[in-house]
């Protein structure tokens, strides 16, 4: 199985400095730019998907609609970002502002804390867990598919397809690209200890936009 995870293009919340979680927020101008910049260079320069799985959200959305270039889209809520509660939608200033006690232990510890309202991090590898396992059972090592979702999610999603015992912090910029060739994905491999079976092509990469600055 073929896999292609990418982040959502930039949204007017990225754009804001806000702590979107599920908020809705469209792409931004530049975000407009940088999805087409992706669908230009996925046409000539990756394989082609047999499935497009991405977040309902609507930065995740649109951009998937514009990588699509007319092929149908599956809608998966298990892609959708990490829930953060009463900070959703507001800047960080803007938390501080609002709820300074809570920024100040956010900012002071080092154990996850629990944002009123938010989603538990346990809650985020389950349903991480419950994406791959709903492919594993759908799809054979055939298809090929492109997923995309958000940054704090994806970190999840990597965590579980590469089976790590912890989750990695990465930052994840939009457009960026992960791709993998992935046997069996998330039901487990018959070789794990093969390299040539299991591979990672991309890893948070944006080549798309690397071409696009070097162009006259």
């Amino acid at each position: 199985m073929k896999i292609l995870l990418v982040r959502h293009a930039e949204s007017l919340g990225n754009l804001r400095g806000e702590i979107q979680g599920q908020q809705e927020s469209p792409l931004s101008e530049t975000g407009q730019q940088q999805a087409q910049q992706l669908a230009q260079y996925l046409q000539h320069q990756i394989w082609s998907p047999t499935h497009i799985y991405t977040s309902p959200l609507q930065r995740a959305r649109q951009t998937a609609e514009i990588l699509a270039l007319g092929r149908p889209l599956l809608l998966e809520s298990t892609l959708m970002e990490i829930h953060n509660g009463i900070l959703e939608g507001l800047t960080w200033t803007e938390a501080q502002l609002q709820y300074p006690q809570l920024c100040e232990q956010l900012l002071a510890s080092s154990d996850p804390l629990r944002i009123p309202g938010a989603e538990s991090l346990q809650a985020v590898a389950k349903r991480s867990r419950q994406f791959w396992d709903k492919l594993g059972a759908r799809h054979s090592d055939d298809d090929r598919l492109w997923i995309i979702s958000h940054g704090g999610l994806l970190q999840y999603l990597i965590q579980v397809l590469l089976g790590c015992s912890a989750v990695w912090g990465l930052t994840i910029l939009p457009t960026a690209l992960f791709e993998f060739d992935c046997p069996a994905a998330a039901r487990g491999s018959r070789h794990p200890y093969n390299p040539t079976t299991q591979v990672i092509r991309r890893f948070n990469e944006r080549p798309h936009l690397l071409l696009s600055a070097a162009l006259p």
